[in-house]
């Protein structure tokens, strides 16, 4: 079977399971009732990206089903999230379910129509700009040994990261806008710009995911907690599973890339995130509003950055780098994934290591 089988496959039988949530679960009592219904769906949404070869479509598949969509159908079970607010419609309900995307609010909470052509056409050519971004990084990953210093290859990959997500939510968007009629909220503020942990991770940085946390993890673990130890510390409490979280389906997300136990690095990295987090409230309580106010802004967002590459350079960026996860997503896109053959099953790149094997004896027949 192909990968563009594989890839209809996988998708087919989200889009069958999604029919069977909206038609029968939905009429279910919330809670308990729709949970256990649904259980089997979210088991059966973990297995089918091993379908799927390539590294590439596989871990998109894997985000959109495994982490958003299985988040948003336990939120559905309990008649909260996006699906439950779009339950009325099948498309509306198919549609948020299945891609990673979040509809723009207006002051008063009700959804954002979508606007003249030009926004829209301005989306598709940020895609257009984004895609060529991306290629030029994995073009810099095939020289990355000669580059002069390690620094420019974290720089390149978090460039890459962001491009390769914010490209994923803008071709969703899109796609969302044109079945919908509806505008979608932008996945990314200008991260650049953030004054802090907090700011970086809430307000900044992929906010449909952090969304899904919020509602997921966030806002239950606070609501639990806040009449055994208080609200504000019910709130740290919620912040840091959240972050807790995030880290597990990370580690979740690299196993679908690599295909290797966790080192759980990624976890560590967002639970260091989590207790900085914590650290910049506990300071600002102790310092005061006022005084942290009148730090220059410029200040702040270049401690916030430093932050952010130093942890990243020592516990994001070393898995993607030892498991050359740039050089493999490189290697699909110079030779088409949808082409990519499968062999060995889905758990081992085997396939990969004899297709370069292969490549070289037969460089070496040319030679000769």
């Amino acid at each position: 079977m192909g990968e563009m089988e594989s890839l209809a496959r996988v998708w087919l039988i989200a889009l069958a399971s999604l029919l069977y949530v909206y038609a029968v679960v939905a009429r279910l009592p919330k809670n308990a009732s729709r949970l256990m219904a649904v259980l089997p769906i979210a088991y059966l949404f973990l297995k089918i990206p091993w379908l799927l070869s390539s590294l590439f479509l596989r871990t998109v598949s894997a985000f959109c089903l495994v982490w958003l969509c299985n988040f948003r159908l336990v939120l559905f079970c309990f008649n909260s999230g996006p699906l439950a607010e779009n339950c009325d419609s099948l498309i509306r309900f198919l549609v948020f379910a299945a891609l990673p995307i979040k509809a723009q609010q207006r002051a008063g909470g009700s959804t954002s129509k979508l606007q003249q052509p030009p926004h829209l056409l301005r989306s598709v050519a940020n895609l257009a700009i984004e895609a060529i971004v991306m290629l030029l990084c994995l073009r810099v990953y095939g020289h990355k040994e000669a580059l002069p210093h390690k620094s420019i290859v974290i720089f390149v990959y978090g460039l890459n990261l962001m491009v390769a997500v914010d490209g994923l939510f803008v071709a969703a968007a899109v796609l969302a806008r044109l079945c919908l009629r509806v505008e979608m909220q932008p996945q990314f503020n200008r991260p650049f710009l953030s004054s802090s942990i907090r700011d970086f991770w809430a307000r900044r940085w992929n906010l449909v995911v952090s969304s899904t946390l919020r509602e997921a993890v966030y806002q239950p673990v606070r609501a639990a907690c806040r009449g055994v130890i208080g609200r504000k510390r019910a709130r740290d409490v919620g912040v840091m599973a959240a972050f807790l979280v995030s880290g597990l389906m990370h580690e979740v997300m690299l196993y679908y890339m690599t295909c290797q136990a966790p080192s759980w690095e990624w976890a560590a990295f967002f639970t260091l995130h989590g207790l900085l987090a914590a650290a910049e409230e506990w300071l600002e309580g102790l310092l005061g509003p006022e005084l942290v106010g009148r730090l220059p802004r410029a200040l702040k967002i270049g401690m916030t950055l430093t932050a952010l590459f130093s942890t990243g350079t020592w516990l994001f960026f070393p898995p993607a780098s030892r498991h050359n996860i740039d050089l493999k997503v490189a290697s699909e896109v110079q030779d088409d994934p949808m082409h990519v053959k499968k062999e060995n099953g889905p758990f081992a790149f085997a396939f990969e290591e004899r297709h370069e094997s292969n490549g070289k004896l037969k460089e070496e027949e040319v030679r000769k």
